[in-house]
């Protein structure tokens, strides 16, 4: 938790500098800052819609930090309601600071790499802030007394925490442009194919998750043959 916090700290500052530097083309909302959204009665000029979708909504959000915008866009959607049921179905477009359409780099997509860097780097070591925080080490499970995990074996455990991810984003992207694009949010049997795959993806790490709770090994754990324990001190570990 919280070697996530900060690498989504140093993105959204990196964010607020490269936002107005590159011309809103790089451009990042990490949870940290602040977002805003505002009704639009009318799409900015250059956003192309489906007539499949029929929206009933548009909305222009702006992120900030500490008063700075760090990304701006516009979501379309449509929202319907049976009975005690609410479906939304939506798509979103970056815009720049002027509120046109503007194509970039997302840094959301650095937190999970930048995340499993800072862990791969920090186990083979004392490990990253946040173990070290809590006075947690990854160990080899099979070693005679602690020691750190062989570089194959950390490689494994990272290139399957990963899989899920990666994975799930390969068949999303691949789902929508077998769809149609934007049109992939106007069919149904899309819509349930993406919405199965977000529900697979989640319960992918709900899974280790719910084993790091009850002091269980998680599942790429027990893959590489590691272990997560707390250790009276950082040294001892040969």
């Amino acid at each position: 938790m919280i070697d996530g916090l900060l690498i989504a700290l140093l993105l959204q500052l990196v964010a607020v500098i490269a936002f107005p530097l590159t011309d809103s083309r790089i451009r990042g909302a990490l949870g940290i800052s602040y977002t805003g959204c505002q009704p639009l009665r009318s799409l900015p000029a250059g956003i192309e819609i489906s007539p499949n979708l029929q929206p009933n909504f548009a909305r222009d959000c702006t992120a900030s930090l500490f008063g700075l915008v760090t990304a701006r866009w516009v979501t379309v959607g449509r929202q319907t309601r049976s009975g005690n049921v609410t479906t939304t179905v939506s798509t979103s477009f970056a815009l720049d600071a002027q509120g046109k359409p503007t194509r970039g780099f997302d840094l959301n997509l650095l937190v999970l790499p930048l995340f499993l860097l800072l862990r791969w780097w920090g186990d083979q070591g004392r490990g990253s802030p946040g173990r070290r925080f809590f006075g947690m080490q990854l160990i080899a499970k099979a070693a005679n007394g602690l020691q750190h995990p062989a570089p194959k074996a950390l490689a494994k455990r990272y290139v399957i925490f990963a899989a899920p991810a990666v994975i799930g984003s390969g068949l999303y992207v691949a789902l929508v442009n077998w769809g149609g694009g934007t049109d992939a949010f106007s069919n149904p049997t899309t819509d349930y194919a993406l919405f199965g795959l977000a529900i697979l993806t989640t319960l992918a790490y709900v899974w280790p998750i719910t084993a790091i709770v009850r002091r269980r090994d998680t599942f790429y754990d027990n893959a590489a043959g590691t272990a997560v324990m707390r250790v009276p001190a950082p040294d001892d570990i040969g």
